[in-house]
Formats: structure tokens, sequence, C-alpha cells
């Protein structure tokens, strides 16, 4: 899948944030980074405040793709899999393509079996082993 087709398909979602259900029943999707914005630069609805469209910064960094007006909101285990793929960098990410895919974790957040999006490093990059524990497995797992 290519960002115009992820596109396409999620015309129907009103979330500008790629979601682990946007991609449950495709392919990996590889895209292509237009920007990099960093913690704090984006800005995002409060849920917390009691003001009518409060919002509040995005406490994570944020990838923009070519082709698609989704987001990817990169956590800590997302970032370390990207520094290893693109390097510790993110100004030299812009131009460089990544492959986003659904993973699933055995438990998290009191729950079982819970998709996450994930990097996907290409053939040949090593998976850091601290990263291993989070990175999740390709299909559910069974109970």
């Amino acid at each position: 899948m290519d960002a115009k087709e992820l596109d396409a398909a999620m015309r129907a979602t009103d979330s500008r944030f790629l979601e682990s259900s946007d991609l449950m029943a495709t392919e990996p999707c590889t895209l292509e980074i237009a920007d990099v914005h960093a913690p704090g630069t984006i800005m995002v609805p409060d849920t917390k405040s009691e003001k009518k469209g409060a919002e509040k910064p995005l406490n994570f960094g944020v990838l923009s793709f070519a082709g698609t007006s989704k987001m990817f909101i990169v956590k800590p285990t997302n970032r370390r899999l990207i520094k290893s793929i693109l390097g510790p960098r993110a100004s030299t990410w812009v131009g460089k393509k990544i492959t986003i895919g659904v993973r699933y974790l055995e438990q998290a957040f009191g729950e079982w079996n819970v998709p996450c999006l994930r990097v996907i490093p290409p053939q040949g990059v090593p998976i850091e082993n601290r990263v291993r524990p989070y990175y999740g497995a390709e299909k559910p797992y069974k109970k």
C-alpha cells in the first residue's frame, strides 16, 4: 500500500493521525517522510479541559508523509526503530521511506492482543535488544 491508497482508504476516518485500525486489514504501508515535527509543535484537542475547543501540544514527535494527510505519532519504541533504520538525526529523515505495519502486543494497558503500529525494519537491519520486548508479534497471540 502506498500513500495514495492509504488516503483513499482512510477518507471516512476523522483522525489526522495514523492508527492501528487504519492498517489492520492491509499489508504494511511504505511512506516517504515529508516533514518531522518536534514534540510540542502539533496541537491536539485537550479532552481534560472544560473549555470547548481547548487544545494542548502533543508531547511526541510527529511525522508527516508525502501524498497523504495522515500523520504518525512517534512514541519511544518507534523512535528507536526509526533511529536504527535512518540514523539518530531526525533532520536527515525527510525524503526517506519507512514501512509501517500492525503488530500485536501480548498484553498492554490491561488488555490482551493489543494491536499497535510499528515501524518495520528492512531485511538485514537488526532490532535493538531493548526494543524487542515491545515490538510485538506479526499475528495475534492465541490463548
